[in-house]
């Protein structure tokens, strides 16, 4: 997942020429190291749970909440790279500047990380 995703937005940065996103706090230097301490905490505090199950010893069997779990999973990926190509390829539409995009998977989630 994060390859998927840090490829995406390198993929973005690289061919917009950089990420508007962030100008406006640029400038003011601990305001954009909290930016990144806020997303750093948050991926940490995300992950706990899967580093204390790792951390655990259990039988390791591959049971059924297991196969629940990865089918989740696959999905919610499935439906982030959708989403994000549907985006992208509305996008490069000039027709479309200044205008949300309206249809498929992004329409319905708005942030398909979140939703996948």
């Amino acid at each position: 997942w994060a390859l998927r995703l840090g490829s995406f937005l390198f993929l973005r940065v690289t061919s917009s020429g950089g990420d508007d996103r962030f100008d406006a706090i640029k400038p003011d230097f601990l305001r954009f190291l909290l930016t990144w301490i806020i997303q750093g905490l948050w991926v940490f505090l995300t992950a706990y749970p899967v580093f204390i199950a790792n951390a655990t010893r259990g039988s390791g069997d591959f049971g059924a909440v297991a196969v629940v779990g990865l089918v989740i999973w696959v999905l919610g990926f499935g439906i982030e790279v959708v989403a994000d190509r549907q985006k992208s390829t509305w996008r490069k539409d000039p027709a479309n500047r200044g205008k949300f995009i309206e249809y498929g998977l992004w329409y319905y989630s708005r942030h398909p990380n979140y939703l996948g």
